[in-house]
């Protein structure tokens, strides 16, 4: 059976043609195959009933077709995974959480390796302050902040949605509510377990394998290996105050003035969003002291205005668990909404269309102006959700890891949403396009990489990670995969 399969993707890449009497492996062939080498369980394919949920993650947009999901259990199981691809000639794809925009990861013909129950977590604390947690590369960033807590009452600087998976944050740097004073979740990353594309299991760090440390904190994390287990570094954050202040249409330009000229440059221990809708916005954020200081900030920023307002929730009273809750519910109480599921359910799936830029400098009003009229004009559910850079982002180096956007002032994500199967000629689709052709000359021409875009097309390399840490990516690549196993349509490349 390998060699059936070997042969269907040998065509494929070389363009062979099959001998008139080749006979396609069927799908008992291809089963067995797979079955052979994996094993029957924690299996799904073409034929299974739950292959439509597995066969993509949430973000399923972009539909994907791959030859089996397989649900590893172990880094015995990745392993054995990753040999079979490879003697079978299929792609071997990692998935945590399941999040990427563009739904990389999952492929056609792919054995998709599902980590979602490699999902512990365990915690060792270090100082007073300061602890160190073992996690497992499915585990979904609710479990974690739970676990953390319960273990410790420690925090983590990941991202507000409890679905997103550890593996894809830190592969991609991963921003989050303490972002501006504790930097992305990859800059407390000390540690990891990986398997590489010749199946060997090795350990990364500072002094182990040091330049696949260095790429896998943020530059992709479907390109070198499959990690299985990371080390991260957690903190304590005794204090803590949330708001979410949400605003009538009216105020939108001045609201986003005020916004930009006061935010990338306030005190570090507060990060914000401000949520630009048709009907209006939201700021939302934490703020890692008291709620008189919080008060007085938000006062001189010009965020409170004397009309406008249509809600304003502040509170004192969250713990770092409450805090991501109250993200959701804008209650410190509700943290049951961080217990999601290893396996997400398939009415779940969302298909949205998502794009994503950075801005290096204040903008004048006319520029303000295309950024409002654009949301004003935008079809309903649509969203601008902009994020404050600077703080401890501005001492460190674009070099330091392979993010490269550490010295932008803001980011802007900006969001449809579609039906599924929705025809890329629709006026959702049209809109998207027409603001992103608008805000060209106010961003820098940079992007993130855990919001992969495929319309970036051949250059996406330089705009995720700069021309310097992508030269040196694909060097790591050419040292660590050089046969290119690891890949997707916007993996690292060998050249």
């Amino acid at each position: 059976m390998m060699y059936f399969l070997l042969a269907i993707v040998s065509a494929k890449l070389f363009q062979v043609h099959l001998p008139y009497n080749y006979r396609i492996p069927t799908v008992n062939q291809t089963k067995n195959a797979l079955t052979s080498c994996l094993g029957s369980d924690n299996v799904v394919l073409p034929i299974d009933n739950d292959y439509q949920r597995f066969a993509s993650g949430e973000r399923a947009r972009v539909a994907r077709k791959p030859a089996a999901i397989y649900f590893a259990q172990s880094e015995f199981d990745v392993i054995k995974a990753v040999n079979c691809s490879r003697q079978l000639g299929l792609t071997p794809i990692p998935r945590s959480g399941g999040h990427s925009y563009e739904n990389l990861s999952s492929g056609d013909n792919a054995l998709v390796i599902d980590l979602s129950n490699i999902n512990y977590v365990r915690v060792f604390n270090v100082g007073k302050d300061e602890g160190l947690a073992f996690v497992g590369a499915g585990t979904r960033l609710g479990i974690l902040y739970t676990e953390i807590y319960n273990q410790g009452g420690y925090n983590f600087n990941g991202g507000t949605c409890p679905s997103v998976g550890i593996a894809g944050l830190i592969g991609g740097g991963g921003y989050g509510t303490t972002a501006r004073s504790k930097g992305l979740a990859a800059d407390r990353t000390v540690g990891m377990r990986a398997i590489l594309s010749n199946g060997t299991a090795v350990s990364i760090s500072s002094t182990e394998n040091p330049d696949l440390f260095w790429a896998l904190r943020g530059g992709s994390s479907g390109s070198f290996a499959i990690v299985t287990r990371f080390a991260i570094k957690l903190f304590k954050t005794p204090v803590i105050t949330m708001f979410t202040l949400k605003y009538d249409k009216i105020h939108s330009f001045g609201l986003l003035k005020n916004w930009i000229s006061y935010f990338p440059t306030a005190d570090p221990e507060l990060t914000t969003k401000f949520n630009l809708m048709n009907n209006g916005s939201i700021l939302q954020g934490q703020y890692n002291g008291p709620m008189r200081k919080l008060n007085a900030i938000l006062k001189e920023s010009g965020m409170v205005p004397e009309s406008g307002i249509i809600m304003d929730v502040r509170t004192d009273k969250c713990d770092s668990l409450g805090a991501k809750s109250f993200m959701w519910t804008l209650s410190c109480k509700k943290v049951d909404i961080l217990k999601v599921p290893p396996q997400l359910p398939l009415h779940e799936k969302e298909y949205g269309k998502y794009k994503m830029d950075y801005v290096s400098k204040y903008l004048s009003d006319d520029e303000i102006s295309i950024i409002v009229e654009g949301i004003n004009q935008s079809p309903s559910g649509s969203w601008i959700q902009i994020e404050a850079l600077g703080g401890i982002f501005s001492k460190i180096s674009n070099t330091d890891t392979p993010y490269n956007h550490r010295d932008s002032l803001f980011s802007m994500q900006y969001r449809v949403p579609l039906e599924k199967d929705e025809a890329p000629t629709s006026y959702k689709y049209e809109w998207i396009y027409h603001f992103e052709r608008s805000i060209q000359g106010i961003v820098n021409g940079q992007h993130y990489q855990n919001y992969c875009d495929l319309d970036l097309g051949k250059d996406y390399g330089e705009k995720y990670f700069g021309k310097e840490n992508f030269e040196r990516l694909k060097r790591i690549k050419r040292s660590y995969d050089p046969l290119n196993v690891f890949r997707n349509p916007q993996s690292i490349p060998l050249q």
